[in-house]
Protein backbone atom coordinates (compact mmCIF):
# COMPACT_ATOMS: atom_id res chain seq x y z
CA UNK A 1 0.00 0.00 0.00
CA UNK A 2 2.80 2.41 0.36
CA UNK A 3 3.64 2.46 -3.48
CA UNK A 4 0.10 2.97 -4.73
CA UNK A 5 -0.59 6.55 -2.83
CA UNK A 6 -1.31 10.30 -4.23
CA UNK A 7 1.94 11.19 -3.39
CA UNK A 8 3.39 8.87 -6.16
CA UNK A 9 0.91 8.80 -8.48
CA UNK A 10 0.59 13.01 -8.42
CA UNK A 11 3.32 13.89 -5.77
CA UNK A 12 0.54 15.77 -4.03
CA UNK A 13 0.53 15.35 0.34
CA UNK A 14 -2.81 12.76 1.02
CA UNK A 15 -0.80 11.98 4.18
CA UNK A 16 -3.12 8.13 5.00
CA UNK A 17 -2.57 4.78 3.74
CA UNK A 18 -5.27 2.36 2.67
CA UNK A 19 -5.55 -1.26 2.61
CA UNK A 20 -5.36 -4.01 2.09
CA UNK A 21 -5.06 -4.33 -1.68
CA UNK A 22 -8.87 -5.48 -2.53
CA UNK A 23 -11.77 -4.74 -0.15
CA UNK A 24 -13.43 -3.70 1.92
CA UNK A 25 -10.94 -1.15 2.22
CA UNK A 26 -9.81 0.12 5.59
CA UNK A 27 -8.26 3.48 6.56
CA UNK A 28 -4.57 1.78 8.27
CA UNK A 29 -2.39 5.05 9.03
CA UNK A 30 -2.63 8.39 9.21
CA UNK A 31 0.03 11.03 9.42
CA UNK A 32 -0.02 13.51 11.52
CA UNK A 33 -1.11 17.44 10.86
CA UNK A 34 -1.76 15.58 7.06
CA UNK A 35 -4.31 16.59 4.56
CA UNK A 36 -6.25 13.68 5.77
CA UNK A 37 -5.74 14.04 9.33
CA UNK A 38 -6.84 17.32 9.47
CA UNK A 39 -10.44 16.73 7.86
CA UNK A 40 -10.87 14.03 10.17
CA UNK A 41 -10.12 10.44 8.67
CA UNK A 42 -9.39 7.89 11.32
CA UNK A 43 -7.64 4.31 11.14
CA UNK A 44 -10.05 1.91 10.95
CA UNK A 45 -12.40 3.49 9.11
CA UNK A 46 -13.78 1.80 6.19
CA UNK A 47 -13.71 3.20 2.69
CA UNK A 48 -17.75 3.42 1.00
CA UNK A 49 -17.47 5.97 -2.01
CA UNK A 50 -14.57 8.46 -3.39
CA UNK A 51 -15.24 11.28 -5.46
CA UNK A 52 -18.59 9.68 -5.41
CA UNK A 53 -17.54 6.38 -6.75
CA UNK A 54 -17.28 3.13 -5.25
CA UNK A 55 -13.54 1.89 -5.11
CA UNK A 56 -12.90 -1.70 -5.93
CA UNK A 57 -9.13 -1.80 -5.32
CA UNK A 58 -6.64 -0.01 -3.90
CA UNK A 59 -5.13 1.08 -7.19
CA UNK A 60 -8.71 2.50 -8.29
CA UNK A 61 -9.32 3.99 -4.51
CA UNK A 62 -6.28 6.21 -5.62
CA UNK A 63 -7.26 6.82 -9.10
CA UNK A 64 -10.35 8.36 -7.79
CA UNK A 65 -8.70 10.24 -5.22
CA UNK A 66 -6.84 12.21 -7.63
CA UNK A 67 -9.46 12.28 -10.13
CA UNK A 68 -10.46 15.88 -9.08
CA UNK A 69 -9.37 19.31 -10.70
CA UNK A 70 -9.29 20.68 -7.71
CA UNK A 71 -7.11 17.99 -5.54
CA UNK A 72 -10.21 17.48 -3.15
CA UNK A 73 -10.89 13.34 -2.52
CA UNK A 74 -14.12 13.60 -0.90
CA UNK A 75 -14.15 10.82 0.74
CA UNK A 76 -16.84 8.70 2.05
CA UNK A 77 -15.97 6.69 5.29
CA UNK A 78 -17.67 4.41 7.81
CA UNK A 79 -17.14 4.09 11.44
CA UNK A 80 -19.43 1.71 13.69
CA UNK A 81 -22.10 1.89 11.41
CA UNK A 82 -22.44 6.03 10.84
CA UNK A 83 -21.17 7.39 7.95
CA UNK A 84 -19.23 10.61 7.71
CA UNK A 85 -17.70 12.51 4.30
CA UNK A 86 -14.17 14.26 4.95
CA UNK A 87 -13.34 16.53 1.85
CA UNK A 88 -9.21 16.40 1.66
CA UNK A 89 -7.19 18.76 0.23
CA UNK A 90 -4.40 17.25 -1.13
CA UNK A 91 -1.17 19.93 -1.42
CA UNK A 92 1.19 19.30 -4.66
CA UNK A 93 4.66 19.25 -2.70
CA UNK A 94 5.99 21.93 -4.25
CA UNK A 95 3.41 23.76 -2.39
CA UNK A 96 4.00 21.94 0.63
CA UNK A 97 7.60 22.92 0.55
CA UNK A 98 7.31 26.48 -0.12
CA UNK A 99 4.94 26.49 3.30
CA UNK A 100 7.26 24.70 5.37
CA UNK A 101 10.67 25.75 4.51
CA UNK A 102 10.25 28.64 2.29
CA UNK A 103 11.94 26.43 -0.73
CA UNK A 104 10.66 26.17 -4.04
CA UNK A 105 11.98 23.38 -6.70
CA UNK A 106 13.40 23.64 -10.14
Amino acid sequence: SDFFTPESFCQCWFGARVGPFNGPLTVTRIQNRSPADVAGLAVGQRILRVNGMQPRSLVDFHRLAISSKDLVARIEVETGGSRKLANIQMLPFQDLLKKRLGLSLR
